[in-house]
C-alpha cells in the first residue's frame, strides 16, 4: 500500500516537473519567434532605422548615469516615480548636425543653404535697397521609436516647412541609448516568505512556514519549508508555480513539489501563498 502511495506522488512530482519545463520552453520558443520577427521586419524595411540592443540596468543605476549625462530627463524621470508611475524605458536619442562649408567667388542675389542631407536651412537675398537678408527656415523633427522585448527600431526624420518635403536623417548622425529600468521584482535572487499546506505519503497535512531564494516570473526556486507536523519536519522544494499567471482571479497563490528531509526521506505536493 505504501509503495503504490509512493508510486503515485513520485509521478504526480514527476508530471509537474515536466510541466513546468515545458511551459518554460514554450515561454522562450515565443520570445525567439518575436526576435526573429523583429529582426525580419528590420531587413525588409526600406526605411532609415537605427537598430538599438536594450540595455538592462537597475534603477539605482540610471538614477547615477542619468545624473552625469542628462539632469533634466532625471528629474522627469524623478517626478514620475513621485507620482507612483512606473518608468520601464529611458530611450535618448541624439542628433548630430555636420558643418557643411561652401566657397563662392562672388556673392549671389540669392542663396539656399543646405544640410549635409539635402534639406534647406537657411535662405539669402540681397534686396533693393542693397542690404542683406539671412532667414532661417521652418523645420519640423520627428523621432520614431518602436520598442520590443529586448531591442528597439529608432527614426529620426526632418520635414522642411519651407519646400514641404521630408528627408531622412543618415543614421551617422544619429546615437541612441535605450535603458530598461529592471523592477526590484524582476531580480533572480530575492527572497519571499509564505504559508500553507502540503500533503505527503502519509496522508497528512501540516501547515508549512516556507522561505525561497529565487525568483524567475511565476516560478520561485529552492524553497526551505518548516514543517508543523508530529515533530518539527524540514522540506526543501525544488520549483514552485503562481497560479495567478493563468488565473487572474487568483493571487500569489502556488503549488509545489518537494521532499521532506528527515529520517525517512518523501515526497509531497503543497499549496502556499505569499507572508
Amino acid at each position: 500500500m505504501k509503495k503504490n502511495k509512493l508510486k503515485i506522488v513520485s509521478g504526480s512530482l514527476f508530471i509537474l516537473l515536466v510541466i513546468s519545463l515545458l511551459y518554460l520552453y514554450d515561454q522562450n520558443k515565443n520570445l525567439k519567434i518575436e526576435r526573429d520577427a523583429f529582426s525580419l521586419a528590420l531587413d525588409e524595411t526600406e526605411t532609415n532605422y537605427s537598430f538599438v540592443k536594450n540595455e538592462r540596468t537597475k534603477e539605482k543605476d540610471l538614477y547615477s548615469s542619468l545624473a552625469k549625462e542628462n539632469e533634466s530627463l532625471l528629474k522627469e524621470v524623478l517626478r514620475l516615480k513621485k507620482l507612483k508611475k512606473q518608468v520601464k524605458y529611458v530611450t535618448q536619442t541624439k542628433y548630430i548636425t555636420e558643418t557643411v562649408e561652401k566657397v563662392i567667388i562672388k556673392m549671389p542675389e540669392e542663396y539656399i543653404f543646405y544640410t549635409s542631407y539635402g534639406m534647406p536651412v537657411c535662405h539669402y537675398y540681397k534686396n533693393q535697397d542693397n542690404t542683406h537678408t539671412f532667414k532661417t527656415l521652418p523645420a519640423e523633427y520627428s523621432v520614431s521609436t518602436i520598442t520590443s522585448t529586448d531591442q528597439t527600431l529608432v527614426k529620426v526624420e526632418a520635414k522642411s516647412l519651407f519646400n514641404d518635403e521630408s528627408y531622412e536623417i543618415p543614421l551617422d548622425n544619429i546615437t541612441t541609448e535605450v535603458k530598461e529600468i529592471a523592477s526590484p521584482e524582476e531580480d533572480f535572487f530575492q527572497t519571499e516568505l509564505s504559508i500553507g499546506i502540503i500533503a505527503g505519503t502519509d496522508f497528512k497535512v501540516p501547515a508549512t512556514l516556507g522561505v525561497s531564494f529565487m525568483k524567475y516570473k511565476e516560478f520561485n526556486f529552492l524553497k526551505i519549508n518548516a514543517i508543523a507536523n508530529t515533530s518539527l519536519e524540514l522540506g526543501i522544494s525544488p520549483v514552485s508555480w503562481n497560479l495567478a499567471s493563468k488565473a487572474s482571479v487568483i493571487q500569489d497563490l502556488y503549488i509545489e513539489a518537494g521532499i521532506k528531509v528527515n529520517a525517512t526521506p518523501s515526497p509531497y505536493l503543497g499549496i502556499s501563498t505569499k507572508f
